[in-house]
C-alpha cells in the first residue's frame, strides 16, 4: 500500500510541476517587451516642429513606436530598410535616443519627404518595404510597409530630380 501512495505522489508532484514550469514560461513569453511600428506621412501644422528642425510646412514621413505589455525597452534607432541590406536611419526622433519605453510609450522618428525620396534614389533603390527600430539588446524589430506606401514612393522615386 505505501509503494502505491508513493507512485501516486511521485505522479501528482511531476504533474504539478510540469505544469509549472509550462505556465511559467508562457508568462515569460507574454510578458516580453512588445514593439508597433507604425509609418505616417504628412504636415505636422504645430510650431513645436520647428524643434526638431522642420517647418510646419514641411511634409514628414514618420515612424511611431510603440511599447506594448509589461517591462521595459531601449530603443536605440530607428529608420527603413533599403534593399541588400542597407538601412536609412531617421534621426528626428521624440524624445531623443536612447529612449526607455515602459509600457503604452511611445517613440516617433521623423524625416522630411523629399529627403528620404532623394535619397532612395542616390541610393539606386527603387522603394522602401520596411520600417524598422532596434534596441539595445541587439534585436530589430520589422514592420512591413503597406503595398500603397511602397508603390506611392516607387512612383516618386522614378518621377524624382
Amino acid at each position: 500500500m505505501p509503494d502505491v501512495v508513493t507512485a501516486i505522489l511521485a505522479i501528482w508532484g511531476a504533474v504539478l510541476g510540469t505544469l509549472s514550469a509550462l505556465l511559467l514560461g508562457l508568462r515569460f513569453w507574454w510578458d516580453r517587451p512588445q514593439l508597433r511600428i507604425e509609418i505616417g506621412v504628412g504636415f505636422i501644422p504645430d510650431e513645436r516642429v520647428r524643434l526638431l528642425g522642420f517647418e510646419p510646412t514641411d511634409d514628414l514621413v514618420s515612424i511611431q513606436v510603440t511599447k506594448l505589455g509589461q517591462g521595459t525597452v531601449t530603443v536605440q534607432g530607428g529608420g527603413f530598410k533599403l534593399p541588400r541590406r542597407r538601412l536609412y536611419f531617421l534621426t528626428k526622433t521624440v524624445p531623443t535616443l536612447p529612449a526607455r519605453l515602459t509600457e503604452s510609450d511611445r517613440l516617433m522618428f521623423f524625416a522630411r519627404h523629399d529627403i528620404l525620396v532623394k535619397s532612395l534614389r542616390e541610393s539606386g533603390a527603387k522603394t522602401v518595404k520596411q520600417a524598422y527600430c532596434k534596441t539595445t539588446d541587439g534585436k530589430m524589430r520589422t514592420q512591413t510597409l503597406p503595398k500603397g506606401f511602397q508603390e506611392a514612393i516607387r512612383q516618386e522615386v522614378d518621377s524624382c530630380c
